[in-house]
């Protein structure tokens, strides 16, 4: 699962889950990758801490067109 946590409304997260980092409580089970918008070192090292990769906001848009599927394939 993939998680993007931002203060703004993320458009198009194509099917990952958004989450508010003013409210994180812990880290969600089942995270293998989290987006991070801003600066939330707590949020980074609780995932970090369960394995997960952390990577900022930025990376998002690469990471969507890297694992996007190829046209005519079934990857």
């Amino acid at each position: 699962m993939e998680i993007v946590y931002s203060r703004h409304l993320v458009a198009d997260l194509g099917g990952r889950k958004y989450q508010n980092p003013r409210l994180f409580s812990g880290p969600i089970e089942g995270a293998a990758t989290v987006f991070i918008d801003g600066d939330w070192p707590q949020i980074a090292a609780a995932y970090r801490a369960i394995g997960a990769e952390v990577l900022p906001i930025s990376e998002l848009g690469k990471a969507r067109k890297s694992k996007a599927p190829k046209k005519g394939t079934d990857q």
